[in-house]
């Protein structure tokens, strides 16, 4: 049992260590993919030629440009935008057809950019679902022309990455109530992305809760076939708003588990023969034979033979019982040669008796014959 709870908890703490470089693993990921984007933004940026045709509102030209690039970057990041201080869309390389529309009321960190000045970057939820954002406000000549953007993928691309790294399956929660990316949405799923079309883990509301204030929860699933991580994600201004559910296969734990109990129930079982064979050896050595001595000797002085003593010398209980019956044996036996000499003693005084009953017989004889002699004279 010590040995079993001890494995349990070596594995329970094994996993937690597991979950834990999981967690950074991830974060790390996410940070590495935005400090990428930033160092290929503020490339981008600090071009005075892509500053030029920005300042001059050359569409053309800048998407001719730039073309190539995102083409060659477009399995690395999802968009590269450029916007207008007003947060005007003017530029998608990812779509060049569509420009022109305000992006004002759901996209706040352009707003933020153009607004400060300021490179603004993370987590933000936008018609496209949710994503890497690094938008860096851009100027020529010191005035502010606007803002570029490049935005990489939190969604299927990025769970399927984290597959292919770590195995296991992965979905990606929001936890605020609008959903922008909705209308976006032709399925009716719980989550925002997955490994998987859907996710059998369901969880309660309250076992999310502590997800809102910034802790990470790991626990098993029904069948402790799978354990489930969740990890709390957190948007540009440093608010949760989501969270990673990753789910990893630990059939192959549980099998160890299961093996090192039957391998312990054997040990176990082995040992609790070897004690019971020990124990019976000291039974029989300590008790057993002991009382079968104790048995055989009284059953020869029940026939009648006092001579015989017990021979236990030990000092336990069943030695004192001998040593008892031996003390008994020699008081009776000492009885029984005191009758002994007694009954000699009558026999011989018997004997002394016999003698003189004889002798007062014949001296009886004697006077009678006498009487009779006297009558006849008479």
């Amino acid at each position: 049992l010590l040995v079993n709870n001890y494995v349990g908890n070596l594995i329970s703490s094994q996993e937690n260590d597991y979950h834990k470089l999981m967690e950074q693993a991830i974060l790390s990921k996410m940070d590495t993919q935005l400090n990428s984007a930033r160092i290929a933004v503020l490339t981008l940026s600090n071009n005075t030629q892509i500053q030029e045709l920005f300042a001059n509102r050359e569409r053309e030209q800048l998407a001719s440009q730039l073309s190539p690039i995102y083409k060659a970057l477009e399995n690395d990041i999802a968009q590269i935008q450029f916007h207008l201080p007003d947060s005007t869309a003017f530029l998608r390389l990812h779509m060049p057809d569509k420009h022109g529309d305000s992006l004002k009321d759901f996209r706040f960190t352009v707003n933020e950019a153009n607004a400060n000045k300021t490179i603004i970057q993370g987590l933000e939820e936008g018609k496209g679902e949710y994503g890497f954002r690094v938008v860096v406000p851009m100027s020529y000549n010191g005035e502010h022309t606007g803002s570029v953007e490049y935005g990489s993928d939190f969604g299927e691309g990025f769970l399927k990455d984290l597959k292919e790294q770590f195995n296991g399956d992965y979905f990606i929660y929001t936890l605020t109530k609008t959903d922008i990316s909705d209308e976006q949405k032709s399925d009716n799923k719980p989550f925002l992305a997955g490994t998987l079309d859907e996710d059998k883990w369901t969880l309660l509301e309250s076992e999310i809760e502590p997800i809102k204030n910034g802790e990470s929860l790991n626990f098993l699933s029904s069948t402790k076939n799978e354990s489930i991580l969740l990890i709390p994600v957190k948007d540009y201004k440093g608010n949760i708003n989501g969270y990673i559910k990753t789910i990893t296969d630990r059939s192959t734990v549980v099998g160890y588990e299961l093996w090192i109990q039957k391998l312990l129930i054997i040990v176990s079982l082995s040992i609790a023969l070897l004690l019971s064979i020990l124990m019976f050896i000291f039974l029989n050595r300590a008790i057993l034979r002991p009382i079968f001595n104790l048995q055989r000797v009284m059953k020869q002085v029940e026939g009648g033979d006092f001579t015989i003593e017990c021979t236990s010398k030990s000092n336990d209980e069943i030695g004192q019982l001998s040593k008892s019956f031996n003390a008994m044996v020699h008081t009776v036996r000492n009885i029984l040669t005191d009758v002994k000499e007694a009954s000699v003693n009558v026999s011989s005084s018997s004997s002394s008796l016999m003698d003189v009953a004889k002798q007062n017989s014949e001296a009886s004889e004697e006077v009678a014959k006498a009487v009779e002699d006297i009558a006849n004279s008479a």
